[in-house]
Order: structure tokens, then C-alpha cells, then sequence
């Protein structure tokens, strides 16, 4: 309830710029949800510096930001334009059953430091290579249950501390 409050009486002022940071810490999935859309509102109207590590907050609200390093400015332009700055993705896929040594082969081909987990899949893998996954899995007649991307955006900016700003006007 208290960052609910320190939200509404932040989004609440009449300024041109708001700043939030971590504005989603300790709110339930509704209240995210909410919090996404008043943000993607508020940046049609005034400036909206965001610090998070949930970069899908960022993506889910801004169309362009900018990162700072220490102060230095790293990028700015389109999240569209940033998230190409990295080939690879790193991600989990989630199957109805364990792979089998069949499997993993094949997956050891495709992807790099691959690790399994019960059938549970992680590792790092060409954006193009996907199809190719999902290809080999609905094959040997496995169903994905969820697929969950990981450090992809942090990929492009290697280990940067940053922090986000959200402006509809680049």
C-alpha cells in the first residue's frame, strides 16, 4: 500500500517530468498491469525517467529510451533498434516431458552453454534458431509449455548499470 501511495501521489503532480524508481517493487500482477498502462498514458504527455531491473516494465511501456552508464550516455533510439544490438537470446523453454539424449544432442548443435534441468532447457541461441527449436521439439513430439527470455536486453549493453528513460518524442 505504501508504493501504491508514493505512486499515485507521483503520477499525481503537475510537472512535466516524473521519476520513478522501481516503481513496480511489491505490487501484485493486477497492479503492474494497471501501472503499465498509466505509464504508456503519462509518456504521451511529459518525460518519465524509470529506474527498474524489470526490463519488461520497460518494454512493455516505452517505445524509445536512452541508457546512462555513471553518467555516460550508452544509447538512445528505439527499443526496436536496441533490441537488435545482441544476436543471441538466452532463454528457458519449459516441455511436457524431459529430453531425451536425442534431444539434447540436437540442442547442443543449435545453442551454446546449454543446461537441463528435469524439462526445463536453458541456454543461449541465435534469434534465428528458434524455428529450428520449436521445429525439432514438435518433431520428436514434445509440447512447450512457456518459453521465457532472459537477459536478452541486458545482452545488448553488457553489464551495464542503467537507468531507463521513457519519452514518446526521441
Amino acid at each position: 500500500m505504501q508504493q501504491k501511495t508514493a505512486l499515485i501521489i507521483a503520477l499525481s503532480q503537475n510537472s512535466d517530468l516524473i521519476i520513478l524508481d522501481e516503481p513496480n517493487l511489491g505490487l501484485d500482477l493486477d497492479s503492474i498491469s494497471v501501472l503499465k498502462v498509466i505509464l504508456r498514458q503519462e509518456c504521451k504527455n511529459r518525460t518519465v525517467i524509470l529506474t527498474t531491473q524489470d526490463v519488461k516494465l520497460i518494454e512493455d511501456v516505452s517505445k524509445y529510451l536512452a541508457v546512462l552508464d555513471k553518467g555516460v550516455l550508452k544509447y538512445h533510439g528505439t527499443i526496436e533498434q536496441f533490441n537488435t544490438l545482441s544476436q543471441n537470446i538466452i532463454c528457458s523453454i519449459y516441455l511436457n516431458k524431459e529430453p531425451t539424449q536425442k534431444v539434447k544432442g540436437e540442442f547442443n548443435k543449435i545453442g551454446q552453454s546449454m543446461e537441463y534441468k528435469g524439462n526445463i532447457v536453458y541456454g543461449s541461441f541465435s534469434k534465428d534458431s528458434l524455428d529450428s527449436i520449436l521445429k525439432l521439439l514438435q518433431r520428436e513430439n514434445y509440447v512447450v509449455l512457456d518459453i521465457k527470455t532472459h537477459e536478452g536486453f541486458e545482452n545488448n549493453l553488457k553489464s551495464i548499470e542503467s537507468v531507463y528513460f521513457l519519452n514518446p518524442f526521441p
